[in-house]
């Protein structure tokens, strides 16, 4: 389009003499099943505001918006994620990537601020908005996440669970941050009865027992966009340090047979990797922070001291420096 208002202009007209429908709902173009809300014959649909929404087409979102278009019971948060997943558009990083990045998310965000009905619909489907936010990178993840939780999708246990099986370390340190350490311990009302802490020990324990690095949790979203995690057992043991720094607690690992306590043990050992990889760098940080002040008077010192008079040693009564 030479410009938004030009592309605005055609797509009103087009709705206005009838030859558009903004609330077109195509099915015929089929999708892999998703989980998703209000479907009722378990099929997926493309309609006009999510490929809007996916093409990060502001200038169509606004005039679709503007027409009152019908949003709700169509899983749009989630069909819009997908659609981006199945193309993988968040593992781009140049500018124009950025650029595309930065307008999906106004996208989203004028979405939910024309419905915030759904951030909540979204919120029941957990382990879709993880799986498929782990194709993209942190500043998008916690833009899209802040927009969510400020229209009303709550966090839980359940959420960060699930970054922790997925080892989907940007949702996971979102989470870190937000939740209160007590989510973070939590074991009840979740599908598995388990900490974030003890599905990244549990996961570490596996693969190192094995030998062999073992495919990743089924992705609900689409077994298609089912995707490793970087450096196989590596990026459990990121989860599990990530988790450590926001405070998990060792002491709540389970230990009622061997395996669990050898699970304890590489808790143990990921905090020791914690501890001397950043406590130098913060201890020093903090010394540094400390001295800084003295360092300087100490460097004008050197500069002055050699131009201030001093006493040679013939007078009986030292004079005081000019400086003192």
């Amino acid at each position: 389009w030479p410009s938004r208002e030009a592309q605005a202009a055609i797509l009103e007209a087009l709705i206005a003499d009838g030859r558009a429908d903004p609330n077109r709902i195509d099915e015929a173009v089929p999708l892999t099943p998703i989980v998703q809300m209000g479907s009722t014959n378990g099929t997926t649909h493309r309609c006009p505001i999510v490929m809007a929404l996916v093409s990060a087409n502001l200038a169509a979102v606004d005039v679709l918006l503007q027409r009152r278009v019908g949003v709700r019971g169509l899983a749009i948060i989630n069909l819009g994620l997908i659609e981006l997943g199945k193309h993988r558009k968040g593992a781009n990083t140049s500018e124009a990537k950025v650029q595309f990045l930065a307008n999906l998310l106004e996208a989203f965000t004028r979405l939910l601020d024309y419905d915030p009905i759904l951030a909540t619909e979204a919120e029941t489907t957990t382990a879709f908005l993880v799986d498929m936010l782990k194709f993209f990178g942190p500043r998008f993840v916690d833009g899209f996440l802040d927009q969510m939780v400020q229209h009303g999708c709550v966090l839980d246990v359940g959420f960060i669970q699930r970054a922790a099986m997925q080892a989907c370390l940007n949702v996971l340190s979102y989470c870190c941050r937000k939740l209160p350490l007590s989510e973070i311990h939590n074991r009840a009302g979740t599908p598995i009865p388990v900490t974030p802490l003890e599905v990244a020990v549990q996961r570490i324990d596996m693969e190192l027992t094995s030998g062999r690095f073992l495919p990743p949790f089924p992705c609900r979203a689409d077994p298609r966009l089912m995707m490793t995690p970087p450096h196989g057992v590596h990026a459990y043991m990121h989860v599990a340090r990530e988790l450590l720094r926001a405070g998990a607690a060792i002491e709540e690992l389970p230990t009622n047979s061997i395996g669990q306590w050898r699970q304890k043990a590489l808790a143990k050992g990921q905090l020791m990797i914690l501890l001397n990889s950043e406590i130098p760098k913060q201890t020093m940080d903090a010394v540094n922070a400390a001295l800084r002040p003295h360092r300087e008077l100490a460097a004008l010192l050197t500069h002055l001291l050699p131009l201030a008079p001093h006493h040679d040693g013939g007078h009986p009564q030292a004079s005081p420096s000019a400086i003192s």
